[in-house]
């Protein structure tokens, strides 16, 4: 459990990080990516095999709270879920590969446990637009895509963002 809650202090400390460094407005609109809720589309074509919220873990008493969702992968592309602007890529111990996508002030999506990385940071990325992929045929148990929205440094419910 320990090694757990350090790697969601460290994630949680990530995004923290780009909040501070991000005082500006952006120039894309909050409003856009607010307004696309429930019409955004899927990150990677694939289902979802954890969702988000409270889950019992084995080993573990209690529940620990999934802040994203983990998509089963039908194609190894990943894509942009919206116009932004790339604010942090890098490997973090238990997610993997990872990019963080901040969207308009205060929204951010991240896409972690990628195997390539096709975008690096402060580049500008439009919605659909492929950032990532995850190798489906390495007949890897890991080809699954983690994947955030926040508000700012609360997690909110992806399956509610997407269409």
């Amino acid at each position: 459990m320990k090694i757990l809650n350090e790697k969601r202090n460290a994630l949680q400390k990530k995004i923290e990080e780009l909040q501070e460094r991000e005082k500006k407005n952006s120039s894309i609109s909050e409003g856009g990516f607010a307004k696309a809720k429930g019409k955004l589309p899927w990150p990677a074509s694939g289902k979802i095999t954890e969702k988000f919220g409270p889950k019992k873990v084995e080993g573990f008493r209690g529940k620990v709270f999934n802040k994203g969702i983990k998509i089963a992968l039908e194609s190894e592309a990943v894509k942009s879920v919206f116009d932004g602007t790339v604010k942090y890529v890098d490997w973090i111990r238990g997610y993997g590969n990872i990019i963080i996508v901040k969207h308009g002030k205060n929204y951010y999506t991240l896409y972690a446990n990628l195997d390539k990385i096709y975008v690096s940071t402060g580049q500008e990325v439009s919605g659909g637009e492929q950032i990532g992929s995850i190798n489906i045929n390495s007949g890897n148990k890991n080809s699954t895509l983690y994947f955030e929205v926040r508000k700012q440094n609360e997690a909110v419910n992806p399956s509610l963002w997407l269409k």
